[in-house]
């Protein structure tokens, strides 16, 4: 079966992409119609597959061919925070010190709209994950959930803010950047294969 959406057209693409992902993940029931849909997913899966094997391929140059133990794959991850791409980018100073706030309100509505419930994607990625990387991604899903807190849950914060600069954040009306970043989330929760492949690279010593 071949991709449904055409990846030329990156905006339609990656909003029927994120359309597709925020059904995929919501809560369903049985349905009569329970054939065709997995005929949908497969055709989906395939087109955010190809999608996903050519960000793979872009940063296969990036990586070292060889990571000899954890603490080397550790300090290159590191050095990533000022020599991965993006890092020093003149929009985090544009944010910080020139936008204003009809600006600042745009951009944070694109965020929201891609935004994907990373408390949930990181409850996916925790099946089956070695010990390792399930420990870390635990940690991180317990600060995702404010330790307990309702009151300190990233995304109920999330959601105060929207409601507090009322913002109307739509998959119609956001940019394919902000969803060309959210997409992958969402594919990589359910499916964790680069974790897993990363943790038997470096080793589990």
């Amino acid at each position: 079966m071949h991709s449904i959406v055409n990846h030329e057209d990156a905006a339609d693409f990656h909003r029927a992409l994120a359309q597709f992902n925020v059904d995929r993940l919501a809560i369903g029931k049985p349905c009569a119609e329970w054939a065709g849909q997995l005929q949908t997913e497969y055709a989906w899966r395939h087109s955010e597959g190809v999608y996903l094997e050519s960000l793979r391929a872009a940063v296969v140059p990036l990586m070292p061919s060889v990571m000899p133990s954890g603490d080397a794959f550790v300090a290159w991850f590191s050095a990533l925070e000022t020599t991965g791409p993006g890092q020093q980018h003149r929009l985090f100073d544009w944010l910080a010190q020139t936008a204003t706030l009809p600006q600042l309100r745009w951009f944070l509505t694109q965020e929201a709209a891609g935004e994907a419930g990373f408390d949930d994607l990181l409850a996916l990625t925790l099946v089956k994950l070695p010990v390792r990387p399930k420990l870390e991604c635990a940690r991180n899903f317990w600060d995702e959930m404010g330790h307990g807190k309702a009151a300190a849950m990233h995304g109920g914060m999330l959601e105060r803010m929207v409601s507090g600069l009322d913002l109307q954040p739509s998959i119609a009306s956001t940019v394919r950047e902000a969803l060309a970043l959210s997409n992958p989330h969402d594919r990589t929760g359910e499916q964790p294969s680069l974790c897993v492949s990363i943790d038997r690279r470096v080793g589990s010593g």
